[in-house]
C-alpha cells in the first residue's frame, strides 16, 4: 500500500547497487573486509525492502563470512 515508498527504495536500489557485484569485488580487493562488510550491509537492507528474497539471503550467507572476518566464497559472490 506504499507505492511511494516502494518506488523510492528501488530507485535507491538502481542508483547504488546496479553494479554491486563489481563494487562489492572491489571493495574486498582494494579496502578489506571492514567496507565490504558495510556496503553488504546496507545492500541486505535494500534488498530486504524491495523484496528481494533470493538476493537478501545470499546477501546474509556474505555478511555473516564478513562478520567473522572471513572473506565470502566465491560461489557466494556469484
Amino acid at each position: 500500500g506504499k507505492a511511494d515508498a516502494y518506488r523510492k527504495q528501488l530507485g535507491r536500489f538502481r542508483a547504488h547497487y546496479a553494479d554491486a557485484h563489481a563494487t562489492l569485488m572491489g571493495l574486498l580487493d582494494q579496502a578489506g573486509l571492514e567496507p565490504a562488510g558495510q556496503y553488504c550491509h546496507a545492500f541486505i537492507g535494500v534488498a530486504g525492502n524491495i523484496g528481494a528474497n533470493a538476493l537478501h539471503r545470499s546477501l546474509l550467507s556474505i555478511d555473516a563470512r564478513l562478520r567473522q572476518h572471513q572473506a565470502p566464497a566465491a560461489a557466494d559472490l556469484e
